[in-house]
Formats: structure tokens, sequence, C-alpha cells
């Protein structure tokens, strides 16, 4: 025999409502963390080319560097 569970009706649309709720808390959060890791990897890159100038400029003055004293 299968009986039906007797359910408050106020209680079972609260229920069905707060899932709905969490579901879309959960929705808004995962676009929020995807948000934040593509300006983290956008971040990254950016670092990784400014390191890039910065040790190419090192290179160029150093080799200024040497030019000018071996020709002094």
């Amino acid at each position: 025999m299968n009986l039906k569970a007797q359910i408050d009706p106020e209680l079972h649309e609260f229920i069905h409502q707060d899932r709905i709720r969490l579901f879309t808390e959960r929705n808004e959060f995962k676009r929020l963390a995807e948000q934040n890791e593509l300006e983290l990897n956008e971040t990254q890159v950016r670092s990784k080319q400014v390191i890039s100038l910065l040790l190419a400029i090192n290179i160029v003055l150093i080799g200024v560097l040497t030019y000018v004293l071996q020709h002094t």
C-alpha cells in the first residue's frame, strides 16, 4: 500500500520556491566564478607580456652598456 504523505501546501510551496532561489543563486555564483577566472587568465597573460618586455629592455640596455664600456 502506497499512501501519499500529507504535506502542508504552504510548506511545499516554500520548499519549491527555495529550490528555485538556490538554483538561481548557484547559477549566478558559477557565472561570477567563470568571469573572475577569465579576468585572472587575462591578467596572467598581460603580466607575462610585461615581464617579457622588461626582459627584452634589460637585454638591450645591457648590450648598449657593454658596447659603450668597450668603446670608451
